[in-house]
């Protein structure tokens, strides 16, 4: 998955929203992304300001992936079934 907003982007997408009182719709149109997301940036934003706006990883932790091993093997199925 490619991110559609850098983190410039994204602070901009919040100013318009914040600061102008734009809808965050019609934000979110007019960078080309679903208001859903825009909506989980003003979220972050709000949580943890500007660093709330940086990309996260979306790698799983390696108790995940060892957890999904031992489920898998204790049921017998492969790790990609789960």
């Amino acid at each position: 998955m490619v991110a559609r907003t850098t983190l410039l982007g994204r602070a901009e997408m919040i100013r318009r929203v914040v600061e102008d009182g734009r809808p965050v719709a019609e934000v979110a149109a007019g960078f080309g992304i679903s208001e859903g997301r825009a909506r989980t940036w003003l979220a972050r934003w709000r949580a943890g300001g500007g660093a709330g706006l940086e990309n996260r990883s979306s790698r799983r932790s390696p108790s995940a992936a060892a957890c999904r091993k031992q489920i898998a093997d204790k049921l017998g199925m492969a790790r990609s079934t789960l």
